[in-house]
Order: C-alpha cells, then structure tokens, then sequence
C-alpha cells in the first residue's frame, strides 16, 4: 500500500468511527471496530474524544479480538487515568 493509499484508509477508517457515535447512546461505547480484507485484518480503537488508533493484524489472525481487549484496551486506559491525552473519551 502506497503512502497515500495509507493516508486515505485512515481517513475513512476516522469518518466511518465518528459517524458511529450516534449509537452510543443507545448501545455503549464502542471498544473496537474491525475491517477484514482479503490481506489484512484492520481495526479502529478509539482513544479519547478526539484521536483513534488504527492498528493492522495479518488476515490470518484469529486473536485480535484478545490481543485488543486483554493487551490494548488496558493499555490506553492506563494512559487515560494517567491523563496522557489531550482529551478524554
């Protein structure tokens, strides 16, 4: 994937993940999303209000819902209640 093409998956992976937040009044916040394609397994964790982090699995990967919920999640909650980020989900 060129740079550009990076770039612009990052952008719809961003619009796709705050279009969402509508329905977390009604279902509870998202904790990931994932995208699988044909090479590569993506996944949009949110950070805080305003920052994602995209992170990309290989398309075989059969553990990212474990890696994401026991590895990441607690990582980036770590970082919240240490206020690492400029805004707070």
């Amino acid at each position: 994937m060129t740079e550009a093409n990076g770039q612009r998956q990052a952008l719809q992976s961003a619009i796709r993940h705050f279009k969402r937040s509508s329905f977390e009044q009604n279902l509870g916040p998202v904790y990931y999303t994932v995208t699988r394609y044909e090479k590569v397994i993506g996944a949009t964790i949110p950070i805080s209000k305003d920052y994602i982090m995209l992170i990309a699995f290989d398309h075989d990967t059969d553990t990212f819902d474990k890696i994401i919920m026991q590895s990441i999640l607690p990582l980036i909650e770590e970082c919240r209640a240490k206020r690492m980020f400029d805004t707070q989900a």
